[in-house]
C-alpha cells in the first residue's frame, strides 16, 4: 500500500472517529454552524464594520476585523447551541444511535475532504507523481474532485490539472 492510499484512510478514518465521538447532532450542528458563519460573515461584515467604535486608521483593517468579529460570533452561538442540543441528547438516551449515526456521517465527511485535498493538490505536480499514479484508492477521490472542479469559478478551475489534458491520469478500474 503506498503512502497515498495510507493517507487517505487515515483521514476517512479519523472523521468517523472523532463523528464516533461526538455524534450525529453535534456534527451536523457543527457544520451548519461553520457554514452559517461564513455567510453570515460576508453578508454583514461590512455592516458591522460600522459598529466597531475604534478608528483602526486603516477601513481595511476595520472591515478585517469586523468580518472575523461576526464569523468568531455565529460560532460561539453555534457552539452553544450545540452544547445545548448534547445534553438534551444524553438525557434522551439516544446517544448511541446519535453516534451510529454520526460514523456515517463522518464517513462521508472524511470523503469529502479527501476529494478536496485531491482537488488542491491538482494545483501541484503531485499528480504527476509515481505515487499519485499508482494509487489504489485515489481514482475514486479523483472523479469527486473533477465533479467539485466543475462548480469552481473558470479562473481557478483552470489552473486544476490532473494530467497534460485536463483529464485525470487514473481512471477508476470497473
Amino acid at each position: 500500500m503506498l503512502w497515498i492510499d495510507i493517507v487517505i484512510l487515515v483521514v476517512i478514518a479519523l472523521s468517523a472517529l472523532i463523528s464516533l465521538f461526538r455524534g450525529f447532532v453535534k456534527e451536523a450542528v457543527s457544520l451548519a454552524t461553520w457554514v452559517i458563519a461564513f455567510v453570515v460573515a460576508f453578508r454583514y461584515g461590512e455592516l458591522v464594520s460600522t459598529f466597531i467604535p475604534w478608528d483602526v486608521g486603516n477601513p481595511e483593517i476595520g472591515l478585517g476585523i469586523a468580518y472575523v468579529a461576526t464569523f468568531v460570533g455565529v460560532l460561539i452561538a453555534g457552539m452553544l447551541i450545540n452544547m445545548l442540543l448534547g445534553m438534551l441528547i444524553k438525557r434522551t438516551g439516544i446517544s448511541g444511535t446519535d453516534r451510529s449515526i454520526g460514523v456515517v456521517f463522518g464517513l462521508v465527511r472524511g470523503y469529502v475532504l479527501v476529494a478536496l485535498l485531491v482537488l488542491l493538490a491538482g494545483v501541484t505536480v503531485l499528480p504527476q507523481q509515481s505515487a499519485w499514479q499508482e494509487s489504489r484508492l485515489l481514482p475514486h477521490f479523483v472523479v469527486a474532485a473533477l465533479w467539485i472542479k466543475e462548480f469552481l469559478p473558470e479562473e481557478l478551475a483552470a489552473n486544476v490539472q490532473f494530467g497534460d489534458t485536463g483529464s485525470p491520469v487514473i481512471q477508476p478500474e470497473e
